[in-house]
C-alpha cells in the first residue's frame, strides 16, 4: 500500500462548497445588517426633522403673542382648518401668515409664507409624511387656555406629536 500525500478532487470540491456556503451566509447577514442600519438612520433623520418642524410651528405660535396690535386687531392669529394651520406671526421680514399643510401627492409638509413684501413662498419642510392632523381644544375646567395639538405620521408609521398652549 502506498501512502499518498495530497488531497483529492472531491476533498477540494467539498472545501470550496463549504467556503461558498459560509460566504453566502456572511454576505446575507451583512446585507440585512446594512438594511437595518439604513432604516434606523432614516427613522432617526425623520424624527429629528419632525422635531425641528414642531419646534418651528411652536416658535411661530409663540411669536404670535409678540404681534403689535394696531391694524391687526380682530384678525385670527391661529386658525386650524382640517389638516392645515394658519398662523399670523412675525419674523425678520415682518408680519406675515404662515400656512402649514400636507401636499398629499408628494407626501411633503409644506410651509407657505405670505405677506405684502415677500409675496408668496412655498417650502417643503418635511418629507415622507402620511398624515398631518391638527386640532384645537378650548379651555376646560382643568385648563384655562386653549391648546393646539399637532400630530405627524410618517410613511413608515413613525409619530411625532406636540401639544402647544395658545395664549
Amino acid at each position: 500500500m502506498s501512502c499518498r500525500r495530497g488531497v483529492t478532487l472531491i476533498e477540494v470540491l467539498v472545501a470550496l462548497s463549504m467556503l461558498t456556503l459560509i460566504l453566502i451566509v456572511s454576505v446575507s447577514w451583512m446585507t440585512s445588517i446594512l438594511k437595518k442600519q439604513s432604516t434606523l438612520s432614516s427613522n432617526a433623520n425623520w424624527r429629528r426633522a419632525s422635531s425641528r418642524l414642531l419646534d418651528t410651528i411652536e416658535h411661530d405660535i409663540l411669536t404670535v403673542d409678540q404681534l403689535v396690535a394696531g391694524s391687526q386687531r380682530g384678525v385670527s392669529r391661529v386658525e386650524v382648518l382640517g389638516d392645515t394651520i394658519r398662523i399670523r406671526s412675525r419674523d425678520d421680514s415682518g408680519i406675515g401668515t404662515f400656512v402649514y399643510a400636507l401636499n398629499s401627492q408628494s407626501g411633503e409638509l409644506i410651509r407657505h409664507r405670505a405677506n405684502e413684501h415677500a409675496g408668496f413662498d412655498m417650502d417643503p419642510v418635511l418629507g415622507s409624511v402620511q398624515s398631518f392632523n391638527c386640532s384645537v381644544e378650548g379651555p376646560t375646567t382643568d385648563r384655562v387656555t386653549p391648546v393646539l395639538s399637532v400630530a405627524l405620521i410618517s410613511d413608515t408609521g413613525l409619530q411625532a406629536i406636540r401639544t402647544i398652549t395658545l395664549r
